[in-house]
């Protein structure tokens, strides 16, 4: 998984990131080799390209907003952590997407527990 922001992955790929054009994200995803990118992009969620699928909108969770720092990192570890425990790509990248939801609505780089995740889906 490969796991920018849109800011990132236009200066990497020294171009504009077009996050809602299907096959744009899909020769992205070709470019960096990955077998899956995860583009993050704020306000407007996530965009998930995977080898051979069709690539996947997450849309942000309408919070308030305090701080973005961390938010990132929040998507990275949660990512990981949900598929060492057997989670499929989409199902990561959908829990990631709340957790940062959950991260942005606090001050500074905070901890996101899964007691905060669990009540934010209802679980």
């Amino acid at each position: 998984v490969f796991k920018p922001n849109a800011l990132e992955l236009g200066a990497a790929l020294g171009t504009h990131v077009h996050a809602h054009d299907d096959a744009w994200l899909e020769a992205a995803r070709a470019r960096v080799d990955a077998r899956h990118l995860l583009l993050t992009l704020g306000e407007d969620g996530m965009a998930l390209a995977s080898a051979g699928a069709v690539p996947l909108r997450i849309p942000a969770v309408a919070r308030d907003v305090f701080d973005v720092s961390g938010a990132g990192d929040t998507v990275t570890a949660f990512v990981a952590v949900a598929l060492a425990a057997g989670a499929s790509i989409e199902e990561a990248a959908t829990l990631a997407n709340l957790a940062a939801g959950i991260e942005v609505g606090k001050h500074g780089v905070a901890v996101v527990t899964p007691d905060e995740v669990r009540e934010l889906v209802g679980a």
